[in-house]
Formats: C-alpha cells, structure tokens, sequence
C-alpha cells in the first residue's frame, strides 16, 4: 500500500466480539513513522480502509502530510478491494 509516496504495510486479523465475527486492521509505514492506523470492522477491507484513514488522520496531526496528500484515503467511503493490495504480512 502507498501513503503519500511511501510503502507501507497492512494486516487484518478475524477477531470474535460478543459471538460476531469482526477483522482488527492494521497500516504502517515503517522507515517513515511510528504511527500505525487501526480499525476494527465487518470486513476484512473495511477493516484496512478503516486503519489506511486512521493512519491518514495521524500523519495530519503530525503535520507529515498535508489532507491534499492523502485525500484519496479520507475521502473513500469504499472499502478497499483486498486484490489491489499486496502485503507481505497476510
């Protein structure tokens, strides 16, 4: 995954919360910061696109990116499609 010119990694893992079944998702960009997005969701993508703008939201407060940078993340109401990523840690 790419945020603002930077590779980044994703996870997602199933999780059982009160008998339903839910996936906690993870984003990191290791060598650029220590911020890591997390979400936990429905879906196994909403649970990366939900981690991909909690990460977003952070490196805006952390002034490492301005909103026009990342746009394209905060603005997705969509989950993204799993088969567009590629993560190592899956």
């Amino acid at each position: 995954m790419d945020i603002a010119g930077h590779s980044c990694n994703w996870r997602f893992k199933p999780k059982f919360s009160i008998f339903k079944l839910r996936f906690k998702g993870k984003v990191w960009c290791p060598g650029w910061t220590s911020i890591t997005g997390r979400a936990k969701t429905k879906s196994r993508s909403g649970a990366v696109s939900g981690a991909a703008r909690d990460f977003a939201t952070q490196a805006i407060r952390a002034k490492l990116v301005t909103k026009g940078k990342v746009a394209d993340i905060l603005q997705r109401k969509d989950n993204i499609h799993m088969d567009r990523l590629h993560s190592p840690l899956m």
